[in-house]
């Protein structure tokens, strides 16, 4: 049987990553290798995204996230999955950020987390994929309880597209205009925001 199989050319990879950032100003890209880089090899996917000095990948599972950590690279991982509250110590990896998707995960690591290092996060809020991600009506609770916490530093916020495939969806402004006026109630220029999956 014969199967598929991708060739990446990563010289080209790279041009386009760096094409894409010289479009978007100070903002940054944030390539997310979750399932063996989509099955393209996260070995060389991360290494070829170190050389070209990329500040922060993402990943979806603990698994992923301690394969990536052990290559020693210079980025920052964001965990887009559920805390792992039995792996909560190694959050508090400096090149780590974790996602908080709950109440439910700030008592994790306010009652598990024993480091003296604070953990880095980003909230998610749930502006309507509805896949995780905190309520509408409850991200200003939590985000007064992340900074209550000496365990724990808010670095962003973020929400997922549920129509991102599709640029002429009237979900998409939906969820634009609601992530728009996130930004600006919290007003908070020192975090990150994004948007996109």
């Amino acid at each position: 049987m014969i199967y598929p199989k991708a060739i990446i050319n990563l010289k080209n990879f790279a041009h386009n990553i760096n094409y894409v950032q010289s479009l978007i100003g100070d903002s940054f890209v944030c390539p997310v290798i979750k399932s063996n880089a989509y099955g393209h090899g996260y070995e060389k996917i991360s290494q070829t995204l170190n050389e070209i000095d990329v500040k922060c990948v993402g990943v979806a599972t603990i698994k992923e996230l301690k394969q990536i950590i052990k290559l020693g690279f210079n980025f920052n991982v964001l965990h887009l999955g559920r805390i792992s509250s039995s792996n909560i110590d190694f959050y508090s990896h400096k090149k780590i950020i974790l996602t908080i998707n709950s109440i439910e995960d700030i008592e994790i690591i306010n009652s598990l987390y024993k480091g003296d290092n604070n953990i880095r996060c980003h909230l998610k809020i749930d502006t309507g994929m509805s896949r995780m991600g905190c309520s509408l009506e409850n991200y200003e609770f939590l985000i007064k309880q992340i900074k209550r916490s000496n365990k724990i530093t808010l670095e962003g916020i973020y929400t997922h597209l549920a129509c991102s495939e599709n640029k002429n969806s009237d979900f998409n402004k939906i969820q634009l205009e609601s992530f728009e006026k996130i930004i600006n109630n919290i007003n908070d220029k020192s975090l990150n925001y994004h948007i996109l999956n």
